[in-house]
């Protein structure tokens, strides 16, 4: 019998890690907000998504873009792609493909509406030697600004690895599968001392 309570509590525990891991099942299908602006440039920014500006669903392909043309009169598209496992990808392209320009914060992109706290976000793949992102984010926002973007590759394209806060209920869970673990152990160590004894007593 302690040997079935022994092996039902390691069931239970693994259950209960199981279940506080798997908190989070990805970005698809989830709806979110996002839009870019210039606050220091005022370009005449033509937002668009997937449903209805600022609205869009996490599905296949970039759910954000932006059309927009800088002070010297280049056109630019930039869209934002956010990956099923919590990655968003920001490229840039211009009907000119040599384009390029740079000075003081030219766009924006706000994001919120994540069913989910942010923990944190952290660059996976940025331009070599020519990092213009300026990330920031709190619990429920993130911001990306960009003080400068180049049309082609590979120094147009960034990824970025959103890092959810564990839910409430998942710390519950570790901790009650901790507390049964423990629970089971100390009625495990009186049983070994008491079987010890008894084999002393017999050998007397």
């Amino acid at each position: 019998m302690k040997t079935a309570s022994v092996i039902f509590v390691g069931i239970i525990v693994g259950w209960l890690r199981a279940e506080a891991q798997s908190s989070y099942f990805g970005l698809n299908g989830q709806t979110l907000y996002g839009i870019c602006l210039s606050p220091a440039y005022n370009y005449a920014i033509q937002n668009s998504s997937d449903l209805i500006s600022p609205v869009a669903v996490v599905q296949n392909g970039p759910e954000f873009s932006a059309d927009f043309t800088d002070n010297f009169g280049q056109q630019w598209h930039a869209t934002a792609d956010f990956l099923d496992n919590y990655q968003i990808v920001f490229q840039f392209s211009s009907p000119n493909p040599s384009a390029n320009i740079g000075g003081g914060e030219l766009i924006e992109w706000h994001f919120y509406g994540f069913n989910f706290q942010v923990q944190n976000l952290q660059p996976v793949v940025i331009p070599p030697l020519q990092n213009r992102s300026m990330p920031s984010f709190d619990q429920n926002d993130i911001w990306m600004g960009f003080n400068g973007f180049t049309a082609y590759a590979p120094w147009n394209s960034y990824t970025y690895q959103i890092v959810p806060a564990p839910e409430p209920g998942a710390l519950t869970l570790l901790a009650v599968g901790a507390m049964a673990g423990a629970a089971a152990r100390r009625r495990r160590r009186p049983a070994r001392e008491g079987g010890s004894s008894g084999r002393k007593a017999g050998g007397a």
